[in-house]
């Protein structure tokens, strides 16, 4: 019950849940589970919500098809986690803060529990469902992201909050400007 009121706190954006998972060495395991958590939601959501892939697949067929949905969901899940955590890490070296890549690496994975409530959304947009309610709820729930990642990596990197919205700004314009760039 310890890790349900650490997330309860994290949501809360009590910055002082970091150090007491740090002292207490669980921040690297619940940064883990936190992803997995996020991953399995979004794979059987997908599984759930996307009868139409499955439509014409045989039993067995299906089970494998399931079972590497859910796979690839994890492993796509841990490869954005790495990602994003290394550019949190590199923007927050550029603005000053002296830090290792696993603080940030185990906050920003503890900080991703609102990502638990928008995947099922994701989920349904991305089977076709169409709905302001569930485009609210899904930008709301993702964008709640943004303050539990700011408080943790206040934390982690020790620079003030001001620098830490520079830092998140930066990434957003660096990620804006790389899709511009992919998609154009």
């Amino acid at each position: 019950m310890y890790y349900l009121s650490v997330m309860l706190r994290v949501l809360r954006l009590d910055e002082t849940v970091y150090e007491e998972i740090h002292e207490k060495e669980l921040a690297f395991k619940y940064g883990h589970v936190n992803f997995l958590i996020v991953a399995i939601i979004y794979g059987f959501s997908s599984i759930i919500l996307l009868p139409y892939i499955l439509e014409d697949v045989e039993t067995t067929e299906l089970f494998i098809l399931q079972g590497f949905t859910i796979t690839a969901g994890i492993f796509i899940a841990f490869l954005l986690y790495l990602s994003a955590a290394g550019l949190l890490w590199a923007f927050c070296k550029g603005f000053g803060a002296g830090l290792y890549f696993k603080l940030i690496y185990s906050n920003f994975g503890v900080a991703l529990i609102p990502l638990w409530f928008a995947m099922p959304g994701l989920a349904l947009i991305m089977a076709g469902v169409e709905s302001s309610f569930l485009y609210a709820y899904t930008i709301i729930t993702t964008a709640y992201l943004l303050p539990t990642v700011l408080v943790a990596t206040k934390n982690a990197s020790g620079l003030p909050y001001s620098k830490v919205i520079f830092v998140i700004l930066a990434i957003v314009l660096f990620l804006a400007g790389f899709i511009y760039l992919w998609l154009a």
